[in-house]
């Protein structure tokens, strides 16, 4: 019978290679719907999938992942090289929380940072979201 946790990881390896070479692409072609629905899908299997087996820290992190990527999806923030380059960084830090999901101080801080930068996407998303809602009267 195989280990559930080192199933988890190897497939969640897959999808990160999927999600890492969605991201490359996307760097050049930024409004690649297929891309962009590619990166959505890895994001949130791996956000399920560590739920799952316990990896409740990693979970966490791709949640804020997750989040960006669908207001990219929804055309309610656009994919700058900047944020392409945030999300390439968010990537090797899932690697590193595969092989550790107890994240020591340092890892701990590194994932605040990324959060905390992650956020101010999130933010200009919610200012687009607000700017498109109809005016109450």
């Amino acid at each position: 019978m195989s280990d559930p946790i080192e199933t988890f990881r190897n497939e969640a390896n897959e999808h990160l290679r999927v999600l890492e070479s969605a991201l490359l692409d996307l760097e050049e072609h930024p409004d690649n719907a297929d891309n962009i629905a590619l990166a959505f899908r890895a994001m949130h299997t791996i956000k399920g999938a560590a739920g799952m087996v316990g990896f409740d820290y990693l979970s966490r992190f791709t949640h804020h992942l997750e989040t960006l990527f669908d207001r990219v999806r929804n055309g309610l923030l656009s994919l700058s090289n900047d944020l392409c380059h945030l999300l390439l960084k968010a990537c090797d830090h899932i690697y590193t929380l595969l092989q550790d999901p107890a994240p020591n101080q340092s890892s701990q801080e590194y994932t605040d940072n990324l959060v905390s930068r992650i956020s101010v996407f999130l933010d200009e998303g919610e200012s687009a979201q607000e700017s498109l809602a109809p005016a109450v009267a």
